[in-house]
Order: C-alpha cells, then sequence, then structure tokens
C-alpha cells in the first residue's frame, strides 16, 4: 500500500471534508431507520425501497466524488464530470433538506390520527403551506448553487438564467396554478381528511369512496364499489358535490333510506311488520354491521297514482360498509316479503286490451265518394255543353239588313282618342254636308 499517498490524501481534507464523509458513511450504513422515521404515514411505506436505493447511490456517489477529487485529480481546474456530479450532490443534499423540513412541519401543524394501531400525522391547509414556503427557498438556494458551479459568476448571468427560469414559470401557471389553489381551498375548508368515506356527484349517478390521498394537484380515492384507486385534480373536486359520510351529526350514526314501492291493497300495519321482521333477522344473521339497541323508522315518502312509497330508516356507523349494508338489508327485505305475501313491484292499476283487427265491410255499390265525383264531372260536363249551345244560338240570331234603308256610316265615337293626336297623322275634319245627311237618316 502506498502510504505517501494516503498521507497526502489526509493532509489535503479539512474539517469540512471530514464532515461530509463522515455523514455520508452514516447516512449509507443506517438509512433504512432514517427513512423509517422520516416517512411514517402507511400511504409512503411502498416507496420505502426505491428511496432507499437513491440515498445509498447518492452517499457512494458523493464518496466518489471526493476520491476522485483528492485522489486523481491533480489539477486545480475541475473538468465537466465533477461539475455533473456536484450538481447531482446539490438536487441530492435539496431533496434530504425538503423531506426532514417536511417531517418537522407534520409534526408540528398536522392532523394526528390513529391508524392501524399507529399514529400517523395527515395533511392541513398549514402543513401544505409551510411546505410549500419551505420547498420555494430549498428550490432558490439550490438554484443559485447550480448557477455557481456551472460558472455563471456574475449578477447579470445568474439573473438571466433566473428570469428564464421565471418565464418558463409564468407561461405554464395555468396548467398548475388552479391545482395547488384549488387543493389549499380544500385543506382550508376541512370538508373531509386523509381515511373519511365520501360521496362524490357530478350530473349522473353518485360513487363512494375513501380519501386515500390530498396531493399538490390532485386527489386520490379509493372506490368502494370497485375497489380501485380513482384520482380526480382539485380544480374538478371544488365543481363537485362532496358529502362527507364520515362526519355525521347524530350520535346514532349516518342515517340511511331503502325506499320501496308497495300496492295500495297492503294496509300500514302489515307493511310495518314485515320490515321490522327483516331488520330484526338482519341483525341476528350477523352479516351486517347494525347497532344493537336502535330501531327503524318506517314512514310514508309519496302516495302515487300507482302505488305508496315507504321509506325504510336505519342508522350506521361502519360507513366503510355502507354498499355492503345496503345490498344485504334489500336482500333479506326481499325474502321477508314474499314470506309475508307483499309485492314489492309497483302494481298495475290499469289493463291494456288487444285491438281486434277491424273488417273492412264488401259492397257491391261504388262508395259515396266515387259516385259524388262522378256526379259532379257529369255536372261540369252539362255546363260546357249549356254555354256552347248559348255561343251557337247568338251566332244564329244576327239582324238581317231592311234593303229599304240605305247603309248608314257609323259615327265616330268622339269620346275616343282623335287619330290627330298619333304623331305624323291629321285628325279627320266634318263637313256640314255630311251632317246633313245623318240627320235625314234619322229622321226616315
Amino acid at each position: 500500500m502506498n502510504w505517501d499517498l494516503l498521507n497526502q490524501l489526509l493532509e489535503r481534507l479539512d474539517w469540512v471534508d471530514w464532515l461530509v464523509l463522515l455523514v455520508n458513511a452514516l447516512l449509507f450504513i443506517f438509512a433504512r431507520p432514517v427513512l423509517q422515521f422520516l416517512f411514517r404515514n402507511h400511504q409512503e411505506n411502498a416507496a420505502l425501497p426505491w428511496r432507499l436505493s437513491l440515498l445509498r447511490g447518492l452517499n457512494l456517489l458523493i464518496l466518489g466524488v471526493y476520491g476522485y477529487r483528492y485522489l486523481y485529480q491533480q489539477e486545480e481546474g475541475d473538468g465537466i464530470a465533477i461539475k455533473a456530479l456536484s450538481i447531482v450532490v446539490v438536487v441530492y443534499l435539496a431533496y434530504l433538506s425538503s423531506h426532514v423540513i417536511r417531517f418537522f412541519i407534520y409534526r408540528r401543524y398536522g392532523r394526528k390520527r390513529e391508524v392501524n394501531d399507529r399514529i400517523e400525522y395527515g395533511v392541513t391547509y398549514q402543513t401544505r403551506l409551510f411546505s410549500i414556503m419551505a420547498n420555494i427557498f430549498i428550490g432558490i438556494i439550490c438554484t443559485v448553487s447550480i448557477i455557481q458551479i456551472l460558472g455563471f459568476e456574475s449578477m447579470l448571468q445568474a439573473g438571466g438564467v433566473l428570469g428564464v427560469i421565471g418565464v418558463m414559470l409564468g407561461l405554464t401557471q395555468a396548467a398548475w396554478a388552479p391545482d395547488i389553489i384549488s387543493g389549499m381551498i380544500i385543506l382550508n375548508s376541512d370538508l373531509f381528511e386523509e381515511g373519511d368515506i365520501v360521496c362524490l356527484q357530478e350530473g349522473g349517478e353518485p360513487w363512494y369512496g375513501r380519501v386515500y390521498k390530498t396531493k399538490l394537484f390532485h386527489s386520490e380515492f379509493l372506490n368502494l364499489s370497485s375497489n380501485n384507486r380513482m384520482m380526480v385534480k382539485n380544480t374538478k373536486l371544488r365543481d363537485m358535490t362532496v358529502r362527507n359520510l364520515s362526519k355525521f351529526a347524530s350520535a346514532r350514526g349516518l342515517r340511511e333510506c331503502l325506499k320501496f314501492n308497495i300496492g295500495y291493497e297492503v294496509t300500514a300495519k302489515a307493511v310495518r311488520s314485515m320490515l321490522e321482521d327483516a331488520y330484526e333477522r338482519a341483525k341476528k344473521s350477523g352479516d351486517v354491521s347494525l347497532e344493537e339497541n336502535d330501531t327503524p323508522e318506517i314512514r310514508v315518502l309519496e302516495t302515487g297514482d300507482h302505488a305508496v312509497q315507504w321509506g325504510f330508516f336505519y342508522h350506521i356507523k361502519s360507513v366503510d360498509k355502507i354498499l355492503q349494508i345496503r345490498r344485504l338489508l334489500r336482500e333479506v327485505i326481499l325474502e321477508t316479503s314474499r314470506e309475508h305475501d307483499i309485492q314489492l313491484a309497483t302494481p298495475m292499476t290499469h289493463t291494456i286490451a288487444k285491438a281486434q283487427p277491424q273488417k273492412t265491410p264488401v259492397s257491391v255499390a261504388e262508395p259515396r265518394s266515387e259516385q259524388a265525383k262522378k256526379a259532379q264531372a257529369r255536372k261540369q260536363q252539362e255546363g260546357k255543353q249549356e254555354k256552347a249551345e248559348s255561343v251557337d244560338n247568338k251566332i244564329d240570331e244576327k239582324p238581317s239588313r231592311d234593303p229599304a234603308v240605305p247603309d248608314v256610316e257609323e259615327a265616330p265615337d268622339m269620346s275616343a282618342k282623335p287619330k290627330g293626336d298619333i304623331p305624323g297623322e291629321k285628325p279627320p275634319q266634318h263637313t256640314e254636308s255630311a251632317e246633313k245627311e245623318a240627320k235625314e237618316t234619322d229622321r226616315e
């Protein structure tokens, strides 16, 4: 072993280098208990293996950077590989610092609750706000450190890099800012928290789920019907109707209602007896989580045209089994109704008679409509013939001229427009002789 090289290495290391090497060595050895202490929530246990691998890998990377720098690098300047490794180390330290600060914030402002015999701290408005502020502060320090490592030493160069980052955030703020603000509003309203059973509805049928986690941009739910995880954006979640079933006002539990349509011929006493008998059977079966000292409430909800709508009210405290209890109760009530000879289906209060096909009468005679058309056609034909005959008679009855009477020219119509009005034509001139001849003709 080259003891001279080892002595040179020990002489080049100062107390800061020894501290960094010691911290990395301890983190590499005690990585698992450190991560289990920082991430104690049951939702984060699944991410523990890859976080453990990441932490130990970065520890080895830091140790390798120091070994390369002090053992093999003889130059004063840093190469590209050293700069890249230094940037990775800075990002790692920022990531580790953010989780350490987050741990203390959750211990101070988180909502304490017990899950599977373990104490956990849930997210609140204060934890989300202080975590965002701490991450922004650490991010600024990390960015300035990276800028210094890359060689941008002047304020103008550093300001230009920060300006580019600010412009990118400003251009993309429409995609992430509304979800962050909506998430803060949801946490501040204290409508629900992690582990609550909620009913969500948006236009269609409602669905039931357990609040799994409220994150920065979205919220995760565990669907109770299909047993799968669903993700809803915080902006969309604010537009939905949310009912928190875990927060009920009565000490008896959450009040539920099942509706049944029963005919008017069944008396109220028979309906109440049947539903109470079904409730007792459901409690004795043990499959339905119902309160022992609770009694159902049976009321008429609506008197319709064909049936009476009855409401069967009961209370439950195991809200996570709300769908299971509904299904089992309906099954028990159905079996009990058959034993009591009560129909749960809406009865038919009217009958529909089948239409008999009408036979078309067979007649030798033509229909009246055809006869009327033919009569009208005959009338029109006769009318045309009469008009033609009247015209012929007028032509034949033209008066004969008396040979003793001389022909007289017809006097011109004075009311008509004189021909003289036509350009280039002179109006006719009446002489005295023509007037005398006309008078003599009139006398004769």
